[in-house]
């Protein structure tokens, strides 16, 4: 057995709670056991406990996780002592230190004001006292090497030191996470709502309806819907604030993405704010970006901004007997509210393969708009880039609309698809476009996902083009759909 030793990560910060005296212990007693073998749980100096039960949490420290393996109930008798023993031992899985950190006693926990370590799955088991606590220490190190790096290369010379947090809101968490350079964690906070609820009752009163919705109740329920947690990078190195930006919103994409999958709701960023540290530690200056979505699309209002009352109903019939194209009008609006590049060219590309694929259905392969013969003599009609030419052309030609207006800056139609479709594969396939990445530098398609590669009004450029395509195509099919009134 080896002395645990006590250190910040394990001060309680909960209610209710007792220290034990020093005498008090809790051990596993074998210093070293493998998954399988029977295992001893001894209790002693607990006199304050004769004739209760107290429960016992067994908690495992590897190089991943801290966190309590399983629980036991230890009969304590007239002495202050007891045992409980486990016949068929534990299933780690994995090589830990082993130790028992608190008790529960009717209602009540008490703290270990110390403890004693045992090793599971040691690759070298056996040993006295100071090899148990020299191999918990390893365990430990390396537990904290792996959450404490940073995010980006302190080592190079000149590279800035920044820090991030954000703020975001719709994931309800009951513990902190670690992954390596940051930590997620729960906040009780609530949004100010009043402006919100004062808006929804002066509508409710300019209506001339009886209901208001009291403050208290509003906030009650928008407490139990938009749960909040935040996001903390203490340190990231970067040669700039854009590449410093660039890492952490990574970092967050990721973060956010994952658990929204495990929490099965949808996670969305509320601020995000960074800051430059000198040399000792004082903030150079800071960025500041809100998550809540800008508003991007048209300044105009009226008739020509889409508010036009006769051509409004008419679409609004159309898609009830079209619920393809009602669908593509929602996958748009989630198109265009992704933050990711890599995100919107897949989200956009399918809906102009959706609709494409629902209407070309040549066994021939397209000519080019001038009328020249497909490039690609032996590629099929049916796969997704000569189908999604098809269809884009042929709304051009219908609507009597340029193919350079709608393509730029990519030369023409031709090229603008297969540039959109190689960025699209690269998203599909590899979750997001790398240049010079070994793999993806060895696909057919990667000479033209290049071509979108630049400063940041390129890359927007060659996005707006496939935007502008799919919002032509979606507009339409709602025309080819919608009534005549």
């Amino acid at each position: 057995m080896a002395d645990r030793p006590m250190s910040t990560d394990t001060v309680m910060t909960m209610l209710n709670i007792h220290t034990l005296p020093t005498s008090a212990t809790i051990v596993v007693s074998a210093s070293w056991f493998a998954d399988g073998d029977p295992v001893t749980i001894q209790a002693g100096g607990m006199s304050q406990f004769s004739g209760l039960t107290i429960h016992a949490s067994l908690t495992a420290l590897d190089a991943i996780e801290t966190m309590t393996i399983c629980c036991v109930d230890i009969d304590i008798d007239q002495h202050g002592s007891g045992m409980v023993i486990i016949p068929g031992g534990l299933s780690l899985n994995r090589h830990c230190a082993v130790f028992i950190q608190d008790v529960e006693v009717n209602g009540d926990l008490y703290h270990l004001a110390g403890g004693l370590f045992s090793i599971a799955n040691s690759p070298t088991p056996g040993g006295d006292g100071a090899k148990v606590l020299a191999e918990a220490l390893e365990i430990d190190r390396k537990q904290t090497t792996f959450y404490s790096q940073p995010l980006g290369d302190k080592t190079i010379p000149g590279i800035g030191h920044y820090r991030g947090v954000s703020v975001i809101e719709g994931i309800r968490m009951g513990s902190i996470l670690r992954i390596p350079g940051a930590t997620i964690e729960p906040i009780s906070e609530c949004p100010n709502e009043v402006d919100r609820a004062t808006i929804v009752n002066n509508v409710l009163e300019r209506l001339g309806w009886d209901t208001q919705i009291s403050l208290n109740e509003w906030i009650s329920v928008v407490k139990a819907d938009l749960p909040m947690a935040i996001v903390v990078c203490p340190h990231i190195y970067a040669s700039s604030n854009d590449e410093a930006d660039t890492v952490f919103t990574s970092l967050l994409e990721r973060v956010i993405s994952l658990l929204s999958l495990n929490r099965q709701a949808t996670g969305h960023l509320v601020a995000e704010v960074m800051e430059q540290l000198s040399l000792d530690g004082t903030v150079l200056h800071h960025l500041f970006r809100s998550g809540r979505p800008h508003y991007q699309g048209n300044l105009l209002i009226g008739s020509l901004a889409g508010e036009g009352q006769r051509s409004f109903v008419s679409q609004y019939l159309g898609v009830e007997g079209a619920p393809l194209v009602q669908l593509c009008a929602s996958l748009y609006g989630e198109a265009i509210a992704e933050r990711s590049f890599d995100a919107k060219y897949f989200r956009l590309w399918s809906i102009i393969e959706l609709l494409a694929r629902a209407t070309i259905s040549s066994s021939q392969l397209p000519k080019l708009i001038d009328g020249s013969p497909w490039p690609i003599q032996n590629a099929k009609p049916t796969s997704a880039v000569p189908c999604a030419y098809a269809y884009i052309a042929s709304i051009l030609k219908a609507r009597n609309i340029d193919e350079l207006s709608m393509v730029v800056p990519a030369v023409d139609l031709y090229e603008a698809i297969n540039v959109w479709y190689s960025r699209r594969n690269a998203t599909g396939h590899y979750g997001r476009f790398i240049v010079n990445d070994g793999e993806q530098k060895q696909q057919k398609w990667y000479i033209s996902a290049l071509k979108s590669i630049g400063d940041s009004t390129h890359e927007r450029s060659w996005l707006e083009g496939l935007r502008r395509s799919t919002e032509m195509a979606i507009h339409y099919e709602l025309a080819v759909h919608a009534p005549k009134l």
